[in-house]
């Protein structure tokens, strides 16, 4: 995503990480599955055929681009 913003004359300025689930005792708690909820259909499908559990959205990248112009020498 970089390279192609880069190739569009845009700057990279900065990757910043959101968290979508809180931290206690230094760990990311995932929120609980409720019943019938997308997520618990798909445990227990996995469950069925013997697959990993599904992973956990816990956390989402936000990338910070500008866009170019005749004084970007100044950023650098």
């Amino acid at each position: 995503m970089v390279a192609a913003a880069q190739n569009a004359d845009l700057l990279y300025l900065q990757h910043i990480v959101t968290l979508h689930t809180s931290i206690r005792n230094g760990r990311l708690q995932p929120p609980p599955q409720t019943v019938g909820s997308v997520r618990d259909d798909v445990s227990q499908r996995a469950q069925r055929l013997g697959s990993p559990e599904p992973h956990t959205r816990v956390h989402g990248d936000v990338l910070l681009f500008a866009q170019a112009h005749a004084d970007a020498a100044d950023l650098r």
